[in-house]
């Protein structure tokens, strides 16, 4: 077992500028197929050496991916409610004279609120 202040797995963790990489760069330019920058968030989930690295934009990314798949729900119903709320934004055809933004589509719980201020090991987020 990695100690405290390893990376728990070290192959992974070796991409993780590639993840920081990709969040900063156009969506053209991005090199990471979607698979990998799943796996890397889940890496990033585990491993709090890694987290330390990412700088502000990477985690708000890592935040965002994990409020969109509903990771920190315990709730199989609130999860899939979520799911579906995210599925049913992507599949709209709204233009953007048709979408409220002022309107939220979802709503963070305070339960994911405070599981997200947690995995940082603080209390300060991007969420605050």
């Amino acid at each position: 077992m990695p100690g405290k202040d390893k990376c728990i797995e070290p192959k992974i963790g070796a991409r993780i500028e590639e993840y920081i990489a990709d969040v900063h760069a156009p969506s053209e330019q991005q090199k990471l197929t979607y698979e990998e920058t799943i796996m890397l968030v889940l890496h990033l989930l585990r491993c709090p050496v890694c987290r330390q690295k990412l700088d502000n934009e990477a985690r708000i990314h890592l935040e965002t991916m994990c409020i969109i798949l509903g990771v920190f729900i315990d709730d199989p119903i609130l999860r899939q409610k979520r799911q579906e709320q995210v599925r049913k934004r992507f599949l709209q055809d709204d233009t953007a004279e048709d979408y409220d933004y002022r309107q939220p589509w979802y709503e963070v719980t305070p339960e994911e609120r405070e599981k997200i201020k947690a995995l940082w090991g603080k209390t300060d987020s991007s969420l605050d």
